[in-house]
């Protein structure tokens, strides 16, 4: 949905990806650096009335 909004956020509320439309889709980094393993949350807003909330698990791939 091109008005969609998507915020996520860590555990303690800070806003770590905001954007209306999701052109450029959230990779996992903050400020240019890669986050910390662990569980983030998504508000994803289509109107008012749909929303649409969760969590997602950041996992950092280890190459034997």
């Amino acid at each position: 949905n091109p008005n969609a909004e998507i915020i996520i956020i860590n555990r303690w509320g800070q806003t770590l990806f905001h954007s209306y439309g999701y052109p450029d889709p959230f990779d996992g980094t903050y400020k240019g650096e890669l986050l910390p393993e662990g569980t983030y949350f998504y508000i994803i807003k289509i109107s008012d009335e749909e929303i649409y909330e969760g969590s997602l698990l950041i996992l950092t791939a280890k190459n034997d």
